[in-house]
C-alpha cells in the first residue's frame, strides 16, 4: 500500500491491520445478472407485471400461429 493512501486511511479512522493493509471487508462480487438488476430502477412489483405482460404475449403469439398454421384461421390473419 502506497504511503499516501495509509495517511488517508489513518486520518479517517479506518482501522488497518499490522502490515498495513484495510481490514474492511470486501464486497461480494456480483455477476452480471445483478448488474444489469442494480442499473435497472425498477421495483419487484414492476417486473412482475413486465414479465406476467411478456408470457401473456407469448402464449397470444403462440396459440395465433398454431391457428393460423392448421387454416383455423384464415391466411389474411397471417401478420407474419
Amino acid at each position: 500500500m502506497d504511503k499516501e493512501r495509509k495517511e488517508t486511511l489513518e486520518t479517517i479512522g479506518e482501522p488497518l491491520n499490522e502490515n498495513g493493509a484495510d481490514t474492511k471487508p470486501e464486497a461480494p462480487k456480483q455477476n452480471a445478472k445483478e448488474r444489469l438488476y442494480d442499473k435497472i430502477p425498477l421495483s419487484v412489483k414492476q417486473l412482475d407485471i413486465i414479465l406476467i405482460v411478456l408470457a401473456v404475449a407469448f402464449v397470444v403469439f403462440l396459440v395465433l400461429g398454431t391457428l393460423v398454421g392448421n387454416g383455423v384461421l384464415p391466411e389474411w390473419f397471417d401478420l407474419f
